[in-house]
């Protein structure tokens, strides 16, 4: 018997490989209804309620953490705010751990104006989008309404820096002009850095200060201030 227990090795037994298989189309299947979100705001939000306030706007039918109620309702929604915050969502892919996904990106859609007769297009739309973070989809309905001033797209638009404005283009024959950006349902955002997510007391930002010699000799001291309200894009 005592022969028989020492060719036992434990070591070995604990320490052995057993693969774990799930069925690829139950884990596509999971995946599926699969939303990662946070509030963009450094204030306390209270769960529950915003759970509830979630479930109102989507009219689910079952639970919000199971019930698959269609993700182009939801993601086509996007940005969704609670009191006057932004959330950001991000749709799981397979492999992807829930914890470490970055949160930093949301989907909005923009207005582009000050653009002359004749230069705007899809291919226009699908560059300016992609300057500001990523091209999502072009408002083929604005183009149907043969609106000629401006254009209207939806991008990608990374929250940890701040909101593009303008860019400068190239019109031909020698000409340059700049395309000014307006950005629709924006909540928190605070002018001085061009960042969304907090107001004036929790911008690092705000605590930079440039001074410039007047001509006493004396230093004034002073705000730099980014962006104004007309980022704000009317609906």
């Amino acid at each position: 018997m005592e022969e028989e227990h020492a060719n036992i090795n434990l070591d070995d037994e604990e320490e052995e490989l057993i693969p774990c298989e799930k069925d690829p189309n139950e884990l596509k299947d999971d995946y599926q209804i699969c939303l990662v979100g946070k509030a963009l705001t450094e204030c306390v939000v209270h769960f529950p309620f915003l759970k509830r306030t979630l479930a109102n706007l989507w009219h689910p039918l079952g639970a919000v953490t199971i019930t698959n109620i269609g993700e182009k309702r939801v993601l086509d929604g996007i940005p969704w705010s609670f009191n006057r915050h932004l959330i950001i969502f991000h749709r799981l892919i397979i492999g992807e751990d829930s914890l470490k996904v970055p949160l930093v990106y949301i989907g909005l859609w923009v207005q582009v104006h000050n653009l002359l007769f004749g230069v705007i297009s899809e291919g226009l739309a699908w560059k300016l989008g992609n300057f500001i973070r990523q091209f999502i989809q072009h408002d083929a309905a604005l183009v149907m309404r043969r609106e000629r001033r401006y254009t209207h797209f939806r991008t990608k638009v990374d929250v940890q820096l701040a909101l593009k404005c303008k860019k400068k283009l190239v019109l031909g024959q020698g000409r340059e002009g700049f395309a000014y950006f307006q950005y629709e349902r924006l909540t928190h955002f605070y002018y001085l850095c061009g960042k969304l997510g907090h107001g004036e007391g929790f911008c690092p930002i705000r605590m930079i200060i440039w001074t410039q010699e007047n001509d006493g000799g004396e230093k004034e001291v002073g705000l730099i201030k980014l962006r104004g309200n007309w980022v704000r894009g009317r609906l």
